[in-house]
């Protein structure tokens, strides 16, 4: 939502509806694809493998995109971080790990 206003005054809101913030994680491929597939059990997401450039050294990363399809979830959804192996909502087996 982006509000505006008119140098008279008015006052605008503008409401882009097809807007699906994404967050990406990266790790094996033979992981991502099945926490692609737990993510999607728990929220209306979707899920593709995508290629990302590492901010750091410019290679590319093969990464998985998480699009969020109702904004108003995203922030639960990356604050539950399912593929964490050290929060309480980990996928079982999965190995992926969170940065310190």
């Amino acid at each position: 939502m982006l509000w505006l206003v008119e140098p008279e005054g008015k006052r605008r809101r503008l409401i882009d509806r097809s807007f699906t913030p994404c967050f990406y994680v990266h790790g094996p491929e033979l992981r991502l694809t099945p926490l692609a597939q737990v993510l999607a059990a728990r929220a209306a997401v979707r899920c593709a493998l995508t290629e990302k450039t590492n901010i750091w050294d410019g290679g590319e990363l093969r990464v998985l995109e998480v699009a969020v399809r109702h904004p108003t979830q995203f922030a639960a959804l990356v604050s539950s971080r399912p593929w964490c192996a050290s929060c309480t909502n980990t996928i079982p087996a999965c190995g992926f790990t969170t940065p310190t």
